[in-house]
Parts: structure tokens; sequence; C-alpha cells
């Protein structure tokens, strides 16, 4: 029979401090939660006393914030125009469909009278289409400082237009949304969506404005691939293509990364097989996905500079949770509350586009 017995071993070895239960740990915002890899043996005391090891107490794997920063595209929930095909919409994979396809999106600038002056911003993977502030909302998009008068995507010459991925979950049909057939979440049922459906879903909207070209199509990230494949599904309707920090394809070392990101989510207790709407969502697999999705966002000599083997405090004894700060780094990114917000549904839906 085991128990977790925290125990300052290493300065008071005589002394057990505290008993907790082993099977559950109270976590805010997500209640009670299984931790057995917490476990430990019940160790005799009087084996304590010629023993001297660490600390059982690890409160990187049972401390949950309930409060994070707020990225500026953290959390749309207004200020988006919709568009609604109000027919099935076919995907590229399994021969999926949907009842029908919504769309956010916004514009800024205005559209010349023959409609030849439209530029497409494609959203990266956890933006949604408020990549600058406007009227209906004032703060500042994703791309404040590249959209706008005078700005690289210049608002005064240019009709802008930005729209929410498919299946995201700032206004355009995704995980989140409600199947019209059962009134319920699509969540796990929602199709494997593609960058060609998702390149598919803008020109749907394209069309629905009646603009037949774009003077130009632009991301970067996974809208980096968006603004390529649009040029490559579509070159008779896009006049000039920018991709920025992007690829054709992904890479089998990027593959097997998005992979272990999404088992991490779907080996959640919590998981539920996706349907966790209303529930106890998949926290800790989310937060372990986020960290291992940071070690690719940066480079090995980006981490020498920032961080090199730093400790966070070097009177502290070394245990397994964070000593560098580099590893408090990581945890901290886990930590952000837009996370479980938000990216729980596009680390299933986009990454594995």
């Amino acid at each position: 029979e085991f128990i977790v017995d925290v125990v300052c071993t290493i300065f008071r070895p005589r002394r057990l401090l505290q008993k907790l239960d082993p099977e559950e740990v109270e976590c805010p915002q997500i209640g009670r939660y299984e931790l057995p890899q917490v476990k430990v043996p019940n160790i005799p005391l009087e084996d304590l006393l010629t023993f001297r090891g660490m600390d059982t107490d690890f409160p990187c794997l049972t401390r949950n914030k309930a409060t994070g920063p707020e990225p500026q595209y953290g959390k749309i929930v207004s200020g988006y125009k919709t568009f609604s095909t109000g027919k099935p919409f076919f995907l590229k994979y399994n021969g999926a469909v949907l009842p029908e396809l919504n769309v956010a999106y916004e514009t800024w600038g205005k559209l010349n009278a023959d409609k030849t002056n439209a530029v497409l911003i494609h959203a990266g993977l956890s933006a949604s289409s408020h990549a600058r502030s406007h009227e209906d909302n004032p703060d500042p998009g994703w791309w404040e400082r590249f959209v706008g008068p005078g700005l690289a995507v210049d608002t005064d010459e240019f009709f802008v237009i930005c729209t929410n991925n498919l299946g995201g979950c700032y206004g355009t049909t995704g995980p989140s949304s409600t199947n019209p057939l059962t009134g319920k979440p699509f969540a796990t049922t929602f199709p494997v969506v593609s960058v060609d459906d998702m390149v598919s879903a803008q020109f749907a909207l394209l069309d629905h404005l009646g603009i037949d070209k774009l003077h130009g199509s632009v991301g970067s990230s996974l809208g980096g691939m968006e603004s390529l494949t649009a040029a490559a599904l579509f070159p008779d309707r896009v006049g000039r293509m920018v991709s920025i920090s992007s690829c054709a394809q992904t890479h089998p070392s990027s593959i097997a990364v998005r992979y272990l990101q999404r088992k991490c989510i779907m080996c959640d207790p919590n998981w539920n097989k996706g349907h966790y709407y209303d529930k106890k969502y998949p926290k800790m697999g989310m937060k372990l996905a986020r960290e291992i999705a940071t070690m690719t966002y940066r480079s090995g000599p980006e981490w020498d500079d920032r961080f090199a083997r730093k400790r966070i405090d070097e009177t502290k004894p070394v245990t397994l949770c964070p000593t560098f700060i580099i590893e408090s780094y990581i945890e901290y990114q886990g930590e952000m509350r837009w996370t479980f917000l938000t990216s729980l549904r596009v680390t299933i839906t986009y990454k594995k586009a």
C-alpha cells in the first residue's frame, strides 16, 4: 500500500510532516485530479535515519494557476461579421461533409469599385480574425503594428480581410460549434481538416463578397501555408503571395512532435474522447502539450542567449521540479490561461492539418 509522504528528508529526516490522499489532489478549475505519479513508498521511520534523499512534494505537478497572461488574441467573442454558406461544405479527407459552414471575418479599408484592391490575411495557429483594432472591437489585434494606414498592409490603399480559420473557435465553424443536426457541440465528431479546406472556406467568403481576384495573399506560420496554398489552388485569383516563417508541407520531425502533443491531451483522464464541453477539461494534458510546443518555437542559440544554465535560486535544493530558469519558463508557457480556453481545440484540429 502506498501513501504520499511529504518528508523534509534533507533538513528534518526524523519528522513526517504530512500525509496526503494518494489518489486525488484538489486543483483549482479542474477539481479533484488523480495523480498516481506522485505516489511514493511508505518508508519506515527508522530507515530515514540513515537515508537522505529528495523531498517528494512536487509542486510543479500539483499546482494549477487560476489565471495567466492574456495575449492580444486571447479571447475574441464579438466584433466580427459572419458569412454562412447555407449549404453543405465538403472537405478533403474521408469524404467528410459539414451541414453548413460559418466563416467569421473582419475587414479594414475600402473595397474599390472594380474590387481589385483586396488583400487576404491568413491567421496563424491560435489567432482569430482580429488582426487589427477597429470601431467594433478597439482592442489591439495580433498584427496591429503591420496592418493599418501607412503600414505594411496599408488600409488606406487596400481592402484588407482576415478570417478565423475553419476549425477555429472564434466564430468560424469548429469542434466547439453546435451541430445543427444534433443540437450538441461537434467535439471530436468534427471532421479532420486540411489547409486546403481552410483556404476553400476563405474563397467561399470571397465569392460571397464578389471578389474575383486578390491583389495579394499574406500570412505567417500556418497562415503562410494557407497563403501558399491559396496561390496553388487558385492561381488565377491571387495576384501576389507572401508566406512568412512557413513551408509548403510539414516535415517528419514536426509531424512527430504534433502527434506527441495530441497524445498528451488524449491520455489525460479528463479527455473523455473529446467530449469535455461543460465538463472537466483535460488541462494537465494541454499544459504538457503547450510546453512541448514551446520547444519547437525557439532555437538552441536563443535558449543559450536568454537562459543559458542559470538557476532560479542558487540557494535552493535541486529537485525534479524547475531548478533552471529555462524549466520555469517552459512551465510558465504551459500555464498560460489562454491555452486552455483556445489551444485545446486548435491543438487537436489544426496540428493534424
